[in-house]
């Protein structure tokens, strides 16, 4: 172990993979690049067929009628779920509301009673005998 870390400290520094610029010098020749763009350039024929990296731009367009209703989807989805979760919530509070009513209503009336009960008297739909 000691020793692994001995030879990571003596070696010398590692080389680069080739590169000559550095992660800001790209950034800034990227930006400069994007400064200087202009669409009659891009455009242009020769440009088109000789010297332009175009094939991300027609990608883009090309496939847009796909990508948009796709994307459209994806947002509306969401939306729906959101408010069907409002929607539930609303009415659980709704059937909770209810039953408190209902609750308290059966209290008053409960509290109405007489102390022996109600007396009903034997209902009879006809004559026992015929």
């Amino acid at each position: 172990m000691a020793l692994r870390v001995a030879r990571r400290l003596c070696a010398p520094a590692p080389k680069g993979l080739g590169l000559e610029e550095s992660y800001a010098a790209g950034w800034t020749r990227a930006l400069n690049d994007l400064r200087s763009f202009s669409f009659r350039g891009f455009f242009e024929e020769r440009n088109f067929w000789h010297t332009g990296s175009t094939g991300g731009f027609w990608l883009i367009v090309f496939t847009a009628p796909l990508w948009y209703p796709a994307a459209k989807e994806f947002y509306w989805t969401g939306q729906y779920k959101q408010y069907e979760k409002q929607e539930i919530l609303s009415d659980r509070f709704t059937w909770l509301h209810e039953r408190m009513l209902e609750d308290e209503i059966e209290k008053v009336l409960m509290k109405q009673v007489p102390r022996e009960g109600f007396q009903t008297p034997a209902l009879s739909l006809g004559p026992d005998e015929p």
